[in-house]
């Protein structure tokens, strides 16, 4: 007998692990950026 639970392949996980990742360095560059444009204006 197979076992089937994996509902998602290891490549599906790791690109949507890959593009969290990115997304939260561009976030927390962004905020960086605001934020010191802020305050040095």
């Amino acid at each position: 007998m197979e076992k089937h639970n994996n509902r998602w392949p290891r490549s599906d996980i790791k690109k949507i692990l890959a593009v969290a990742v990115l997304s939260s360095l561009i976030g927390a560059l962004a905020a960086t950026f605001i934020t010191t444009s802020k305050i040095t204006a």
